[in-house]
């Protein structure tokens, strides 16, 4: 199906070629206040082989783009439209990630030119969580991530951001500091007696292979278990 979708868009794009031909195409494809779910692939398609109709595109279904096109092939400024439209689409529909989970399709985003208005993003705890769980998600493995790790360790180390923007930031920040960074940063979770901290920290101790002490590998678990909470 991604084939025929990619194929098919192709075709279209070919075929649209005058600005006229290209209005009537997206007519029929965003009529009705909405894209078609059944259309939504080719649809998306469409921001990916033509340069004319990719913003509208984009304006008409961002999340759509995301979801069944090729946002890394998009230049910064259709890159920043297709942000700026999310934004936009989390204002009326805050639960807009609601069926889909996928972290890789903000790969797309995460480019230079888009920096401050991620960094922006993710800092803040104001806006949806969703569109800002995206982004955190999406930062592991990233180059950019390494640009925005303090504001990464800022999010994981604040016991008032959800758990799944901490565990996030936190797994997006594993490639990017060694064992003995760890360990401290572990040490400071279990010490802010929460049970968020503490799962946290399990979490963390888990991915760097247990290699933390005895006493605060039981003090994390005792503490996740609801035992002890305090330092």
């Amino acid at each position: 199906r991604v084939v025929a979708e990619y194929l098919g868009a192709r075709w279209l794009a070919r075929l649209a070629s005058t600005p006229r031909a290209q209005r009537r195409l997206l007519a029929q494809l965003q009529g009705g206040g909405g894209i078609l779910a059944s259309l939504r692939g080719l649809h998306a398609w469409l921001a990916h082989h033509s340069a004319a109709m990719a913003k509208r595109v984009i304006a008409a279904d961002s999340f759509g783009v995301l979801r069944y096109g090729d946002s890394a092939t998009l230049n910064n400024d259709e890159a920043e439209a297709l942000f700026d439209a999310l934004h936009a689409l989390a204002e009326v529909d805050p639960y807009f990630r609601a069926q889909d989970w996928d972290s890789h399709t903000a790969q797309g985003l995460l480019v230079p030119h888009l920096r401050n208005k991620i960094e922006a993003t993710i800092a803040s705890v104001d806006g949806s969580w969703q569109l800002r769980s995206l982004l955190i998600e999406g930062l592991k493995g990233a180059e950019l991530a390494r640009e925005l790790a303090g504001t990464l360790e800022t999010v994981m180390l604040s016991p008032a951001r959800v758990y799944h923007d901490r565990l996030g930031a936190a797994e997006a920040l594993l490639a990017l500091r060694d064992r003995p960074w760890w360990q401290r940063v572990i040490a400071e979770l279990r010490a802010q007696g929460s049970e968020n901290s503490a799962s946290l920290a399990r979490e963390m101790i888990e991915e760097i292979g247990c290699e933390v002490s005895d006493d605060l590998l039981v003090a994390t678990l005792f503490a996740e278990m609801g035992l002890t909470l305090w330092p």
